[in-house]
Protein backbone atom coordinates (compact mmCIF):
# COMPACT_ATOMS: atom_id res chain seq x y z
CA UNK A 1 0.00 0.00 0.00
CA UNK A 2 1.31 3.48 -0.97
CA UNK A 3 1.56 6.36 1.49
CA UNK A 4 0.02 9.41 -0.31
CA UNK A 5 -0.01 11.67 2.75
CA UNK A 6 3.14 13.61 1.65
CA UNK A 7 1.77 14.16 -1.85
CA UNK A 8 -1.50 15.69 -0.67
CA UNK A 9 0.26 18.31 1.47
CA UNK A 10 2.64 19.29 -1.34
CA UNK A 11 -0.24 19.54 -3.84
CA UNK A 12 -2.14 21.72 -1.37
CA UNK A 13 0.89 24.04 -1.04
CA UNK A 14 1.32 24.28 -4.84
CA UNK A 15 -2.38 25.08 -5.34
CA UNK A 16 -2.25 27.74 -2.59
CA UNK A 17 0.81 29.35 -4.19
CA UNK A 18 -0.87 29.31 -7.62
CA UNK A 19 -3.98 31.02 -6.22
CA UNK A 20 -1.91 33.65 -4.39
CA UNK A 21 0.17 34.31 -7.51
CA UNK A 22 -2.93 34.66 -9.70
CA UNK A 23 -4.40 37.18 -7.24
CA UNK A 24 -1.17 39.21 -7.33
CA UNK A 25 -1.11 39.17 -11.15
CA UNK A 26 -4.76 40.29 -11.27
CA UNK A 27 -4.02 43.21 -8.91
CA UNK A 28 -0.98 44.19 -10.99
CA UNK A 29 -2.97 44.09 -14.25
CA UNK A 30 -5.78 46.15 -12.71
CA UNK A 31 -3.21 48.80 -11.77
CA UNK A 32 -1.88 48.87 -15.33
CA UNK A 33 -5.35 49.17 -16.85
CA UNK A 34 -6.38 51.91 -14.43
CA UNK A 35 -3.17 53.86 -15.05
CA UNK A 36 -3.60 53.78 -18.84
CA UNK A 37 -7.29 54.66 -18.71
CA UNK A 38 -6.60 57.91 -16.83
CA UNK A 39 -5.56 60.88 -18.94
CA UNK A 40 -4.39 64.43 -18.51
CA UNK A 41 -6.08 67.21 -20.46
CA UNK A 42 -6.04 70.94 -19.94
CA UNK A 43 -8.35 73.29 -21.81
CA UNK A 44 -7.64 76.97 -22.27
CA UNK A 45 -11.25 78.12 -22.13
CA UNK A 46 -10.53 81.79 -22.82
CA UNK A 47 -7.82 84.40 -22.99
CA UNK A 48 -7.95 88.14 -22.47
CA UNK A 49 -5.56 90.97 -23.24
CA UNK A 50 -5.63 94.15 -21.19
CA UNK A 51 -3.38 96.85 -22.67
CA UNK A 52 -1.73 99.34 -20.34
CA UNK A 53 0.60 102.23 -21.10
CA UNK A 54 3.77 100.12 -20.98
CA UNK A 55 2.61 96.48 -21.16
CA UNK A 56 0.07 93.90 -22.26
CA UNK A 57 -1.57 91.98 -19.42
CA UNK A 58 -2.41 88.48 -20.66
CA UNK A 59 -4.87 86.25 -18.81
CA UNK A 60 -5.42 82.59 -19.65
CA UNK A 61 -8.39 80.78 -18.11
CA UNK A 62 -7.41 77.11 -17.85
CA UNK A 63 -9.39 74.11 -16.60
CA UNK A 64 -8.29 70.52 -16.03
CA UNK A 65 -10.81 68.46 -18.02
CA UNK A 66 -8.84 65.22 -17.73
CA UNK A 67 -9.24 62.34 -15.31
CA UNK A 68 -6.01 62.84 -13.36
CA UNK A 69 -4.07 65.55 -11.57
CA UNK A 70 -2.09 67.83 -13.92
CA UNK A 71 1.03 69.70 -12.82
CA UNK A 72 1.95 72.74 -14.92
CA UNK A 73 5.73 73.05 -14.92
CA UNK A 74 6.39 75.78 -17.49
CA UNK A 75 4.89 78.40 -19.78
CA UNK A 76 6.35 79.20 -23.20
CA UNK A 77 5.90 82.18 -25.50
CA UNK A 78 6.83 81.51 -29.12
CA UNK A 79 8.66 78.29 -28.12
CA UNK A 80 10.82 80.02 -25.52
CA UNK A 81 10.35 79.49 -21.74
CA UNK A 82 9.00 82.53 -19.92
CA UNK A 83 11.98 82.75 -17.56
CA UNK A 84 14.33 83.22 -20.56
CA UNK A 85 12.61 86.50 -21.44
CA UNK A 86 13.96 88.20 -18.31
CA UNK A 87 12.43 91.66 -17.78
CA UNK A 88 10.42 91.50 -21.02
CA UNK A 89 7.86 89.21 -19.32
CA UNK A 90 6.82 90.06 -15.76
CA UNK A 91 4.56 89.06 -12.89
CA UNK A 92 3.62 85.47 -13.75
CA UNK A 93 0.85 84.45 -11.34
CA UNK A 94 -1.52 81.52 -10.94
CA UNK A 95 -4.77 82.64 -9.27
CA UNK A 96 -2.87 85.63 -7.87
CA UNK A 97 0.02 83.61 -6.39
CA UNK A 98 3.52 83.70 -7.82
CA UNK A 99 4.65 80.66 -9.82
CA UNK A 100 7.42 78.37 -8.56
CA UNK A 101 9.25 76.66 -11.44
CA UNK A 102 10.65 73.94 -9.16
CA UNK A 103 7.33 72.70 -7.76
CA UNK A 104 5.02 73.73 -10.60
CA UNK A 105 1.30 74.32 -10.14
CA UNK A 106 -1.03 71.38 -9.45
CA UNK A 107 -4.50 71.35 -10.99
CA UNK A 108 -6.96 68.80 -9.62
CA UNK A 109 -9.63 67.26 -11.81
CA UNK A 110 -12.14 69.99 -12.75
CA UNK A 111 -10.10 72.76 -11.10
CA UNK A 112 -9.78 76.13 -12.84
CA UNK A 113 -6.86 78.55 -12.75
CA UNK A 114 -6.23 82.03 -14.12
CA UNK A 115 -2.68 82.41 -15.41
CA UNK A 116 -1.65 86.06 -15.67
CA UNK A 117 1.54 87.73 -16.90
CA UNK A 118 2.69 91.02 -18.41
CA UNK A 119 4.47 91.51 -21.72
CA UNK A 120 6.54 94.70 -22.03
CA UNK A 121 5.31 96.74 -25.02
CA UNK A 122 8.84 97.52 -26.21
CA UNK A 123 9.43 93.84 -26.96
CA UNK A 124 5.92 92.85 -28.06
CA UNK A 125 4.40 95.26 -30.59
CA UNK A 126 0.74 95.78 -31.46
CA UNK A 127 -0.50 93.43 -34.19
CA UNK A 128 1.97 90.67 -33.25
CA UNK A 129 0.57 87.15 -32.83
CA UNK A 130 2.17 85.18 -30.02
CA UNK A 131 1.78 81.52 -29.18
CA UNK A 132 1.41 80.79 -25.47
CA UNK A 133 2.09 77.16 -24.57
CA UNK A 134 1.45 75.46 -21.24
CA UNK A 135 3.57 72.37 -20.51
CA UNK A 136 2.80 69.78 -17.86
CA UNK A 137 5.13 67.41 -16.01
CA UNK A 138 3.94 64.54 -18.19
CA UNK A 139 5.22 66.43 -21.24
CA UNK A 140 1.82 67.36 -22.67
CA UNK A 141 1.53 70.82 -24.17
CA UNK A 142 -1.53 73.01 -24.64
CA UNK A 143 -1.38 76.25 -26.59
CA UNK A 144 -3.29 79.27 -27.70
CA UNK A 145 -2.43 81.86 -30.34
CA UNK A 146 -3.06 85.40 -29.18
CA UNK A 147 -2.99 88.49 -31.37
CA UNK A 148 -1.99 91.66 -29.57
CA UNK A 149 -4.43 94.48 -30.45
Amino acid sequence: MLNLKGYSISILIIISLAIALSILVAIWLWGLIENYSMFEELRISSSTINPTKDSWIIELHVINTGSRLAVIDNIFINNMPLEKYGDRVKDLTFNGSSFNYKTGYSLDIGQKVIIRFKLVRESFKSGLTIQVRIRTRRGNEYFRDIKLP
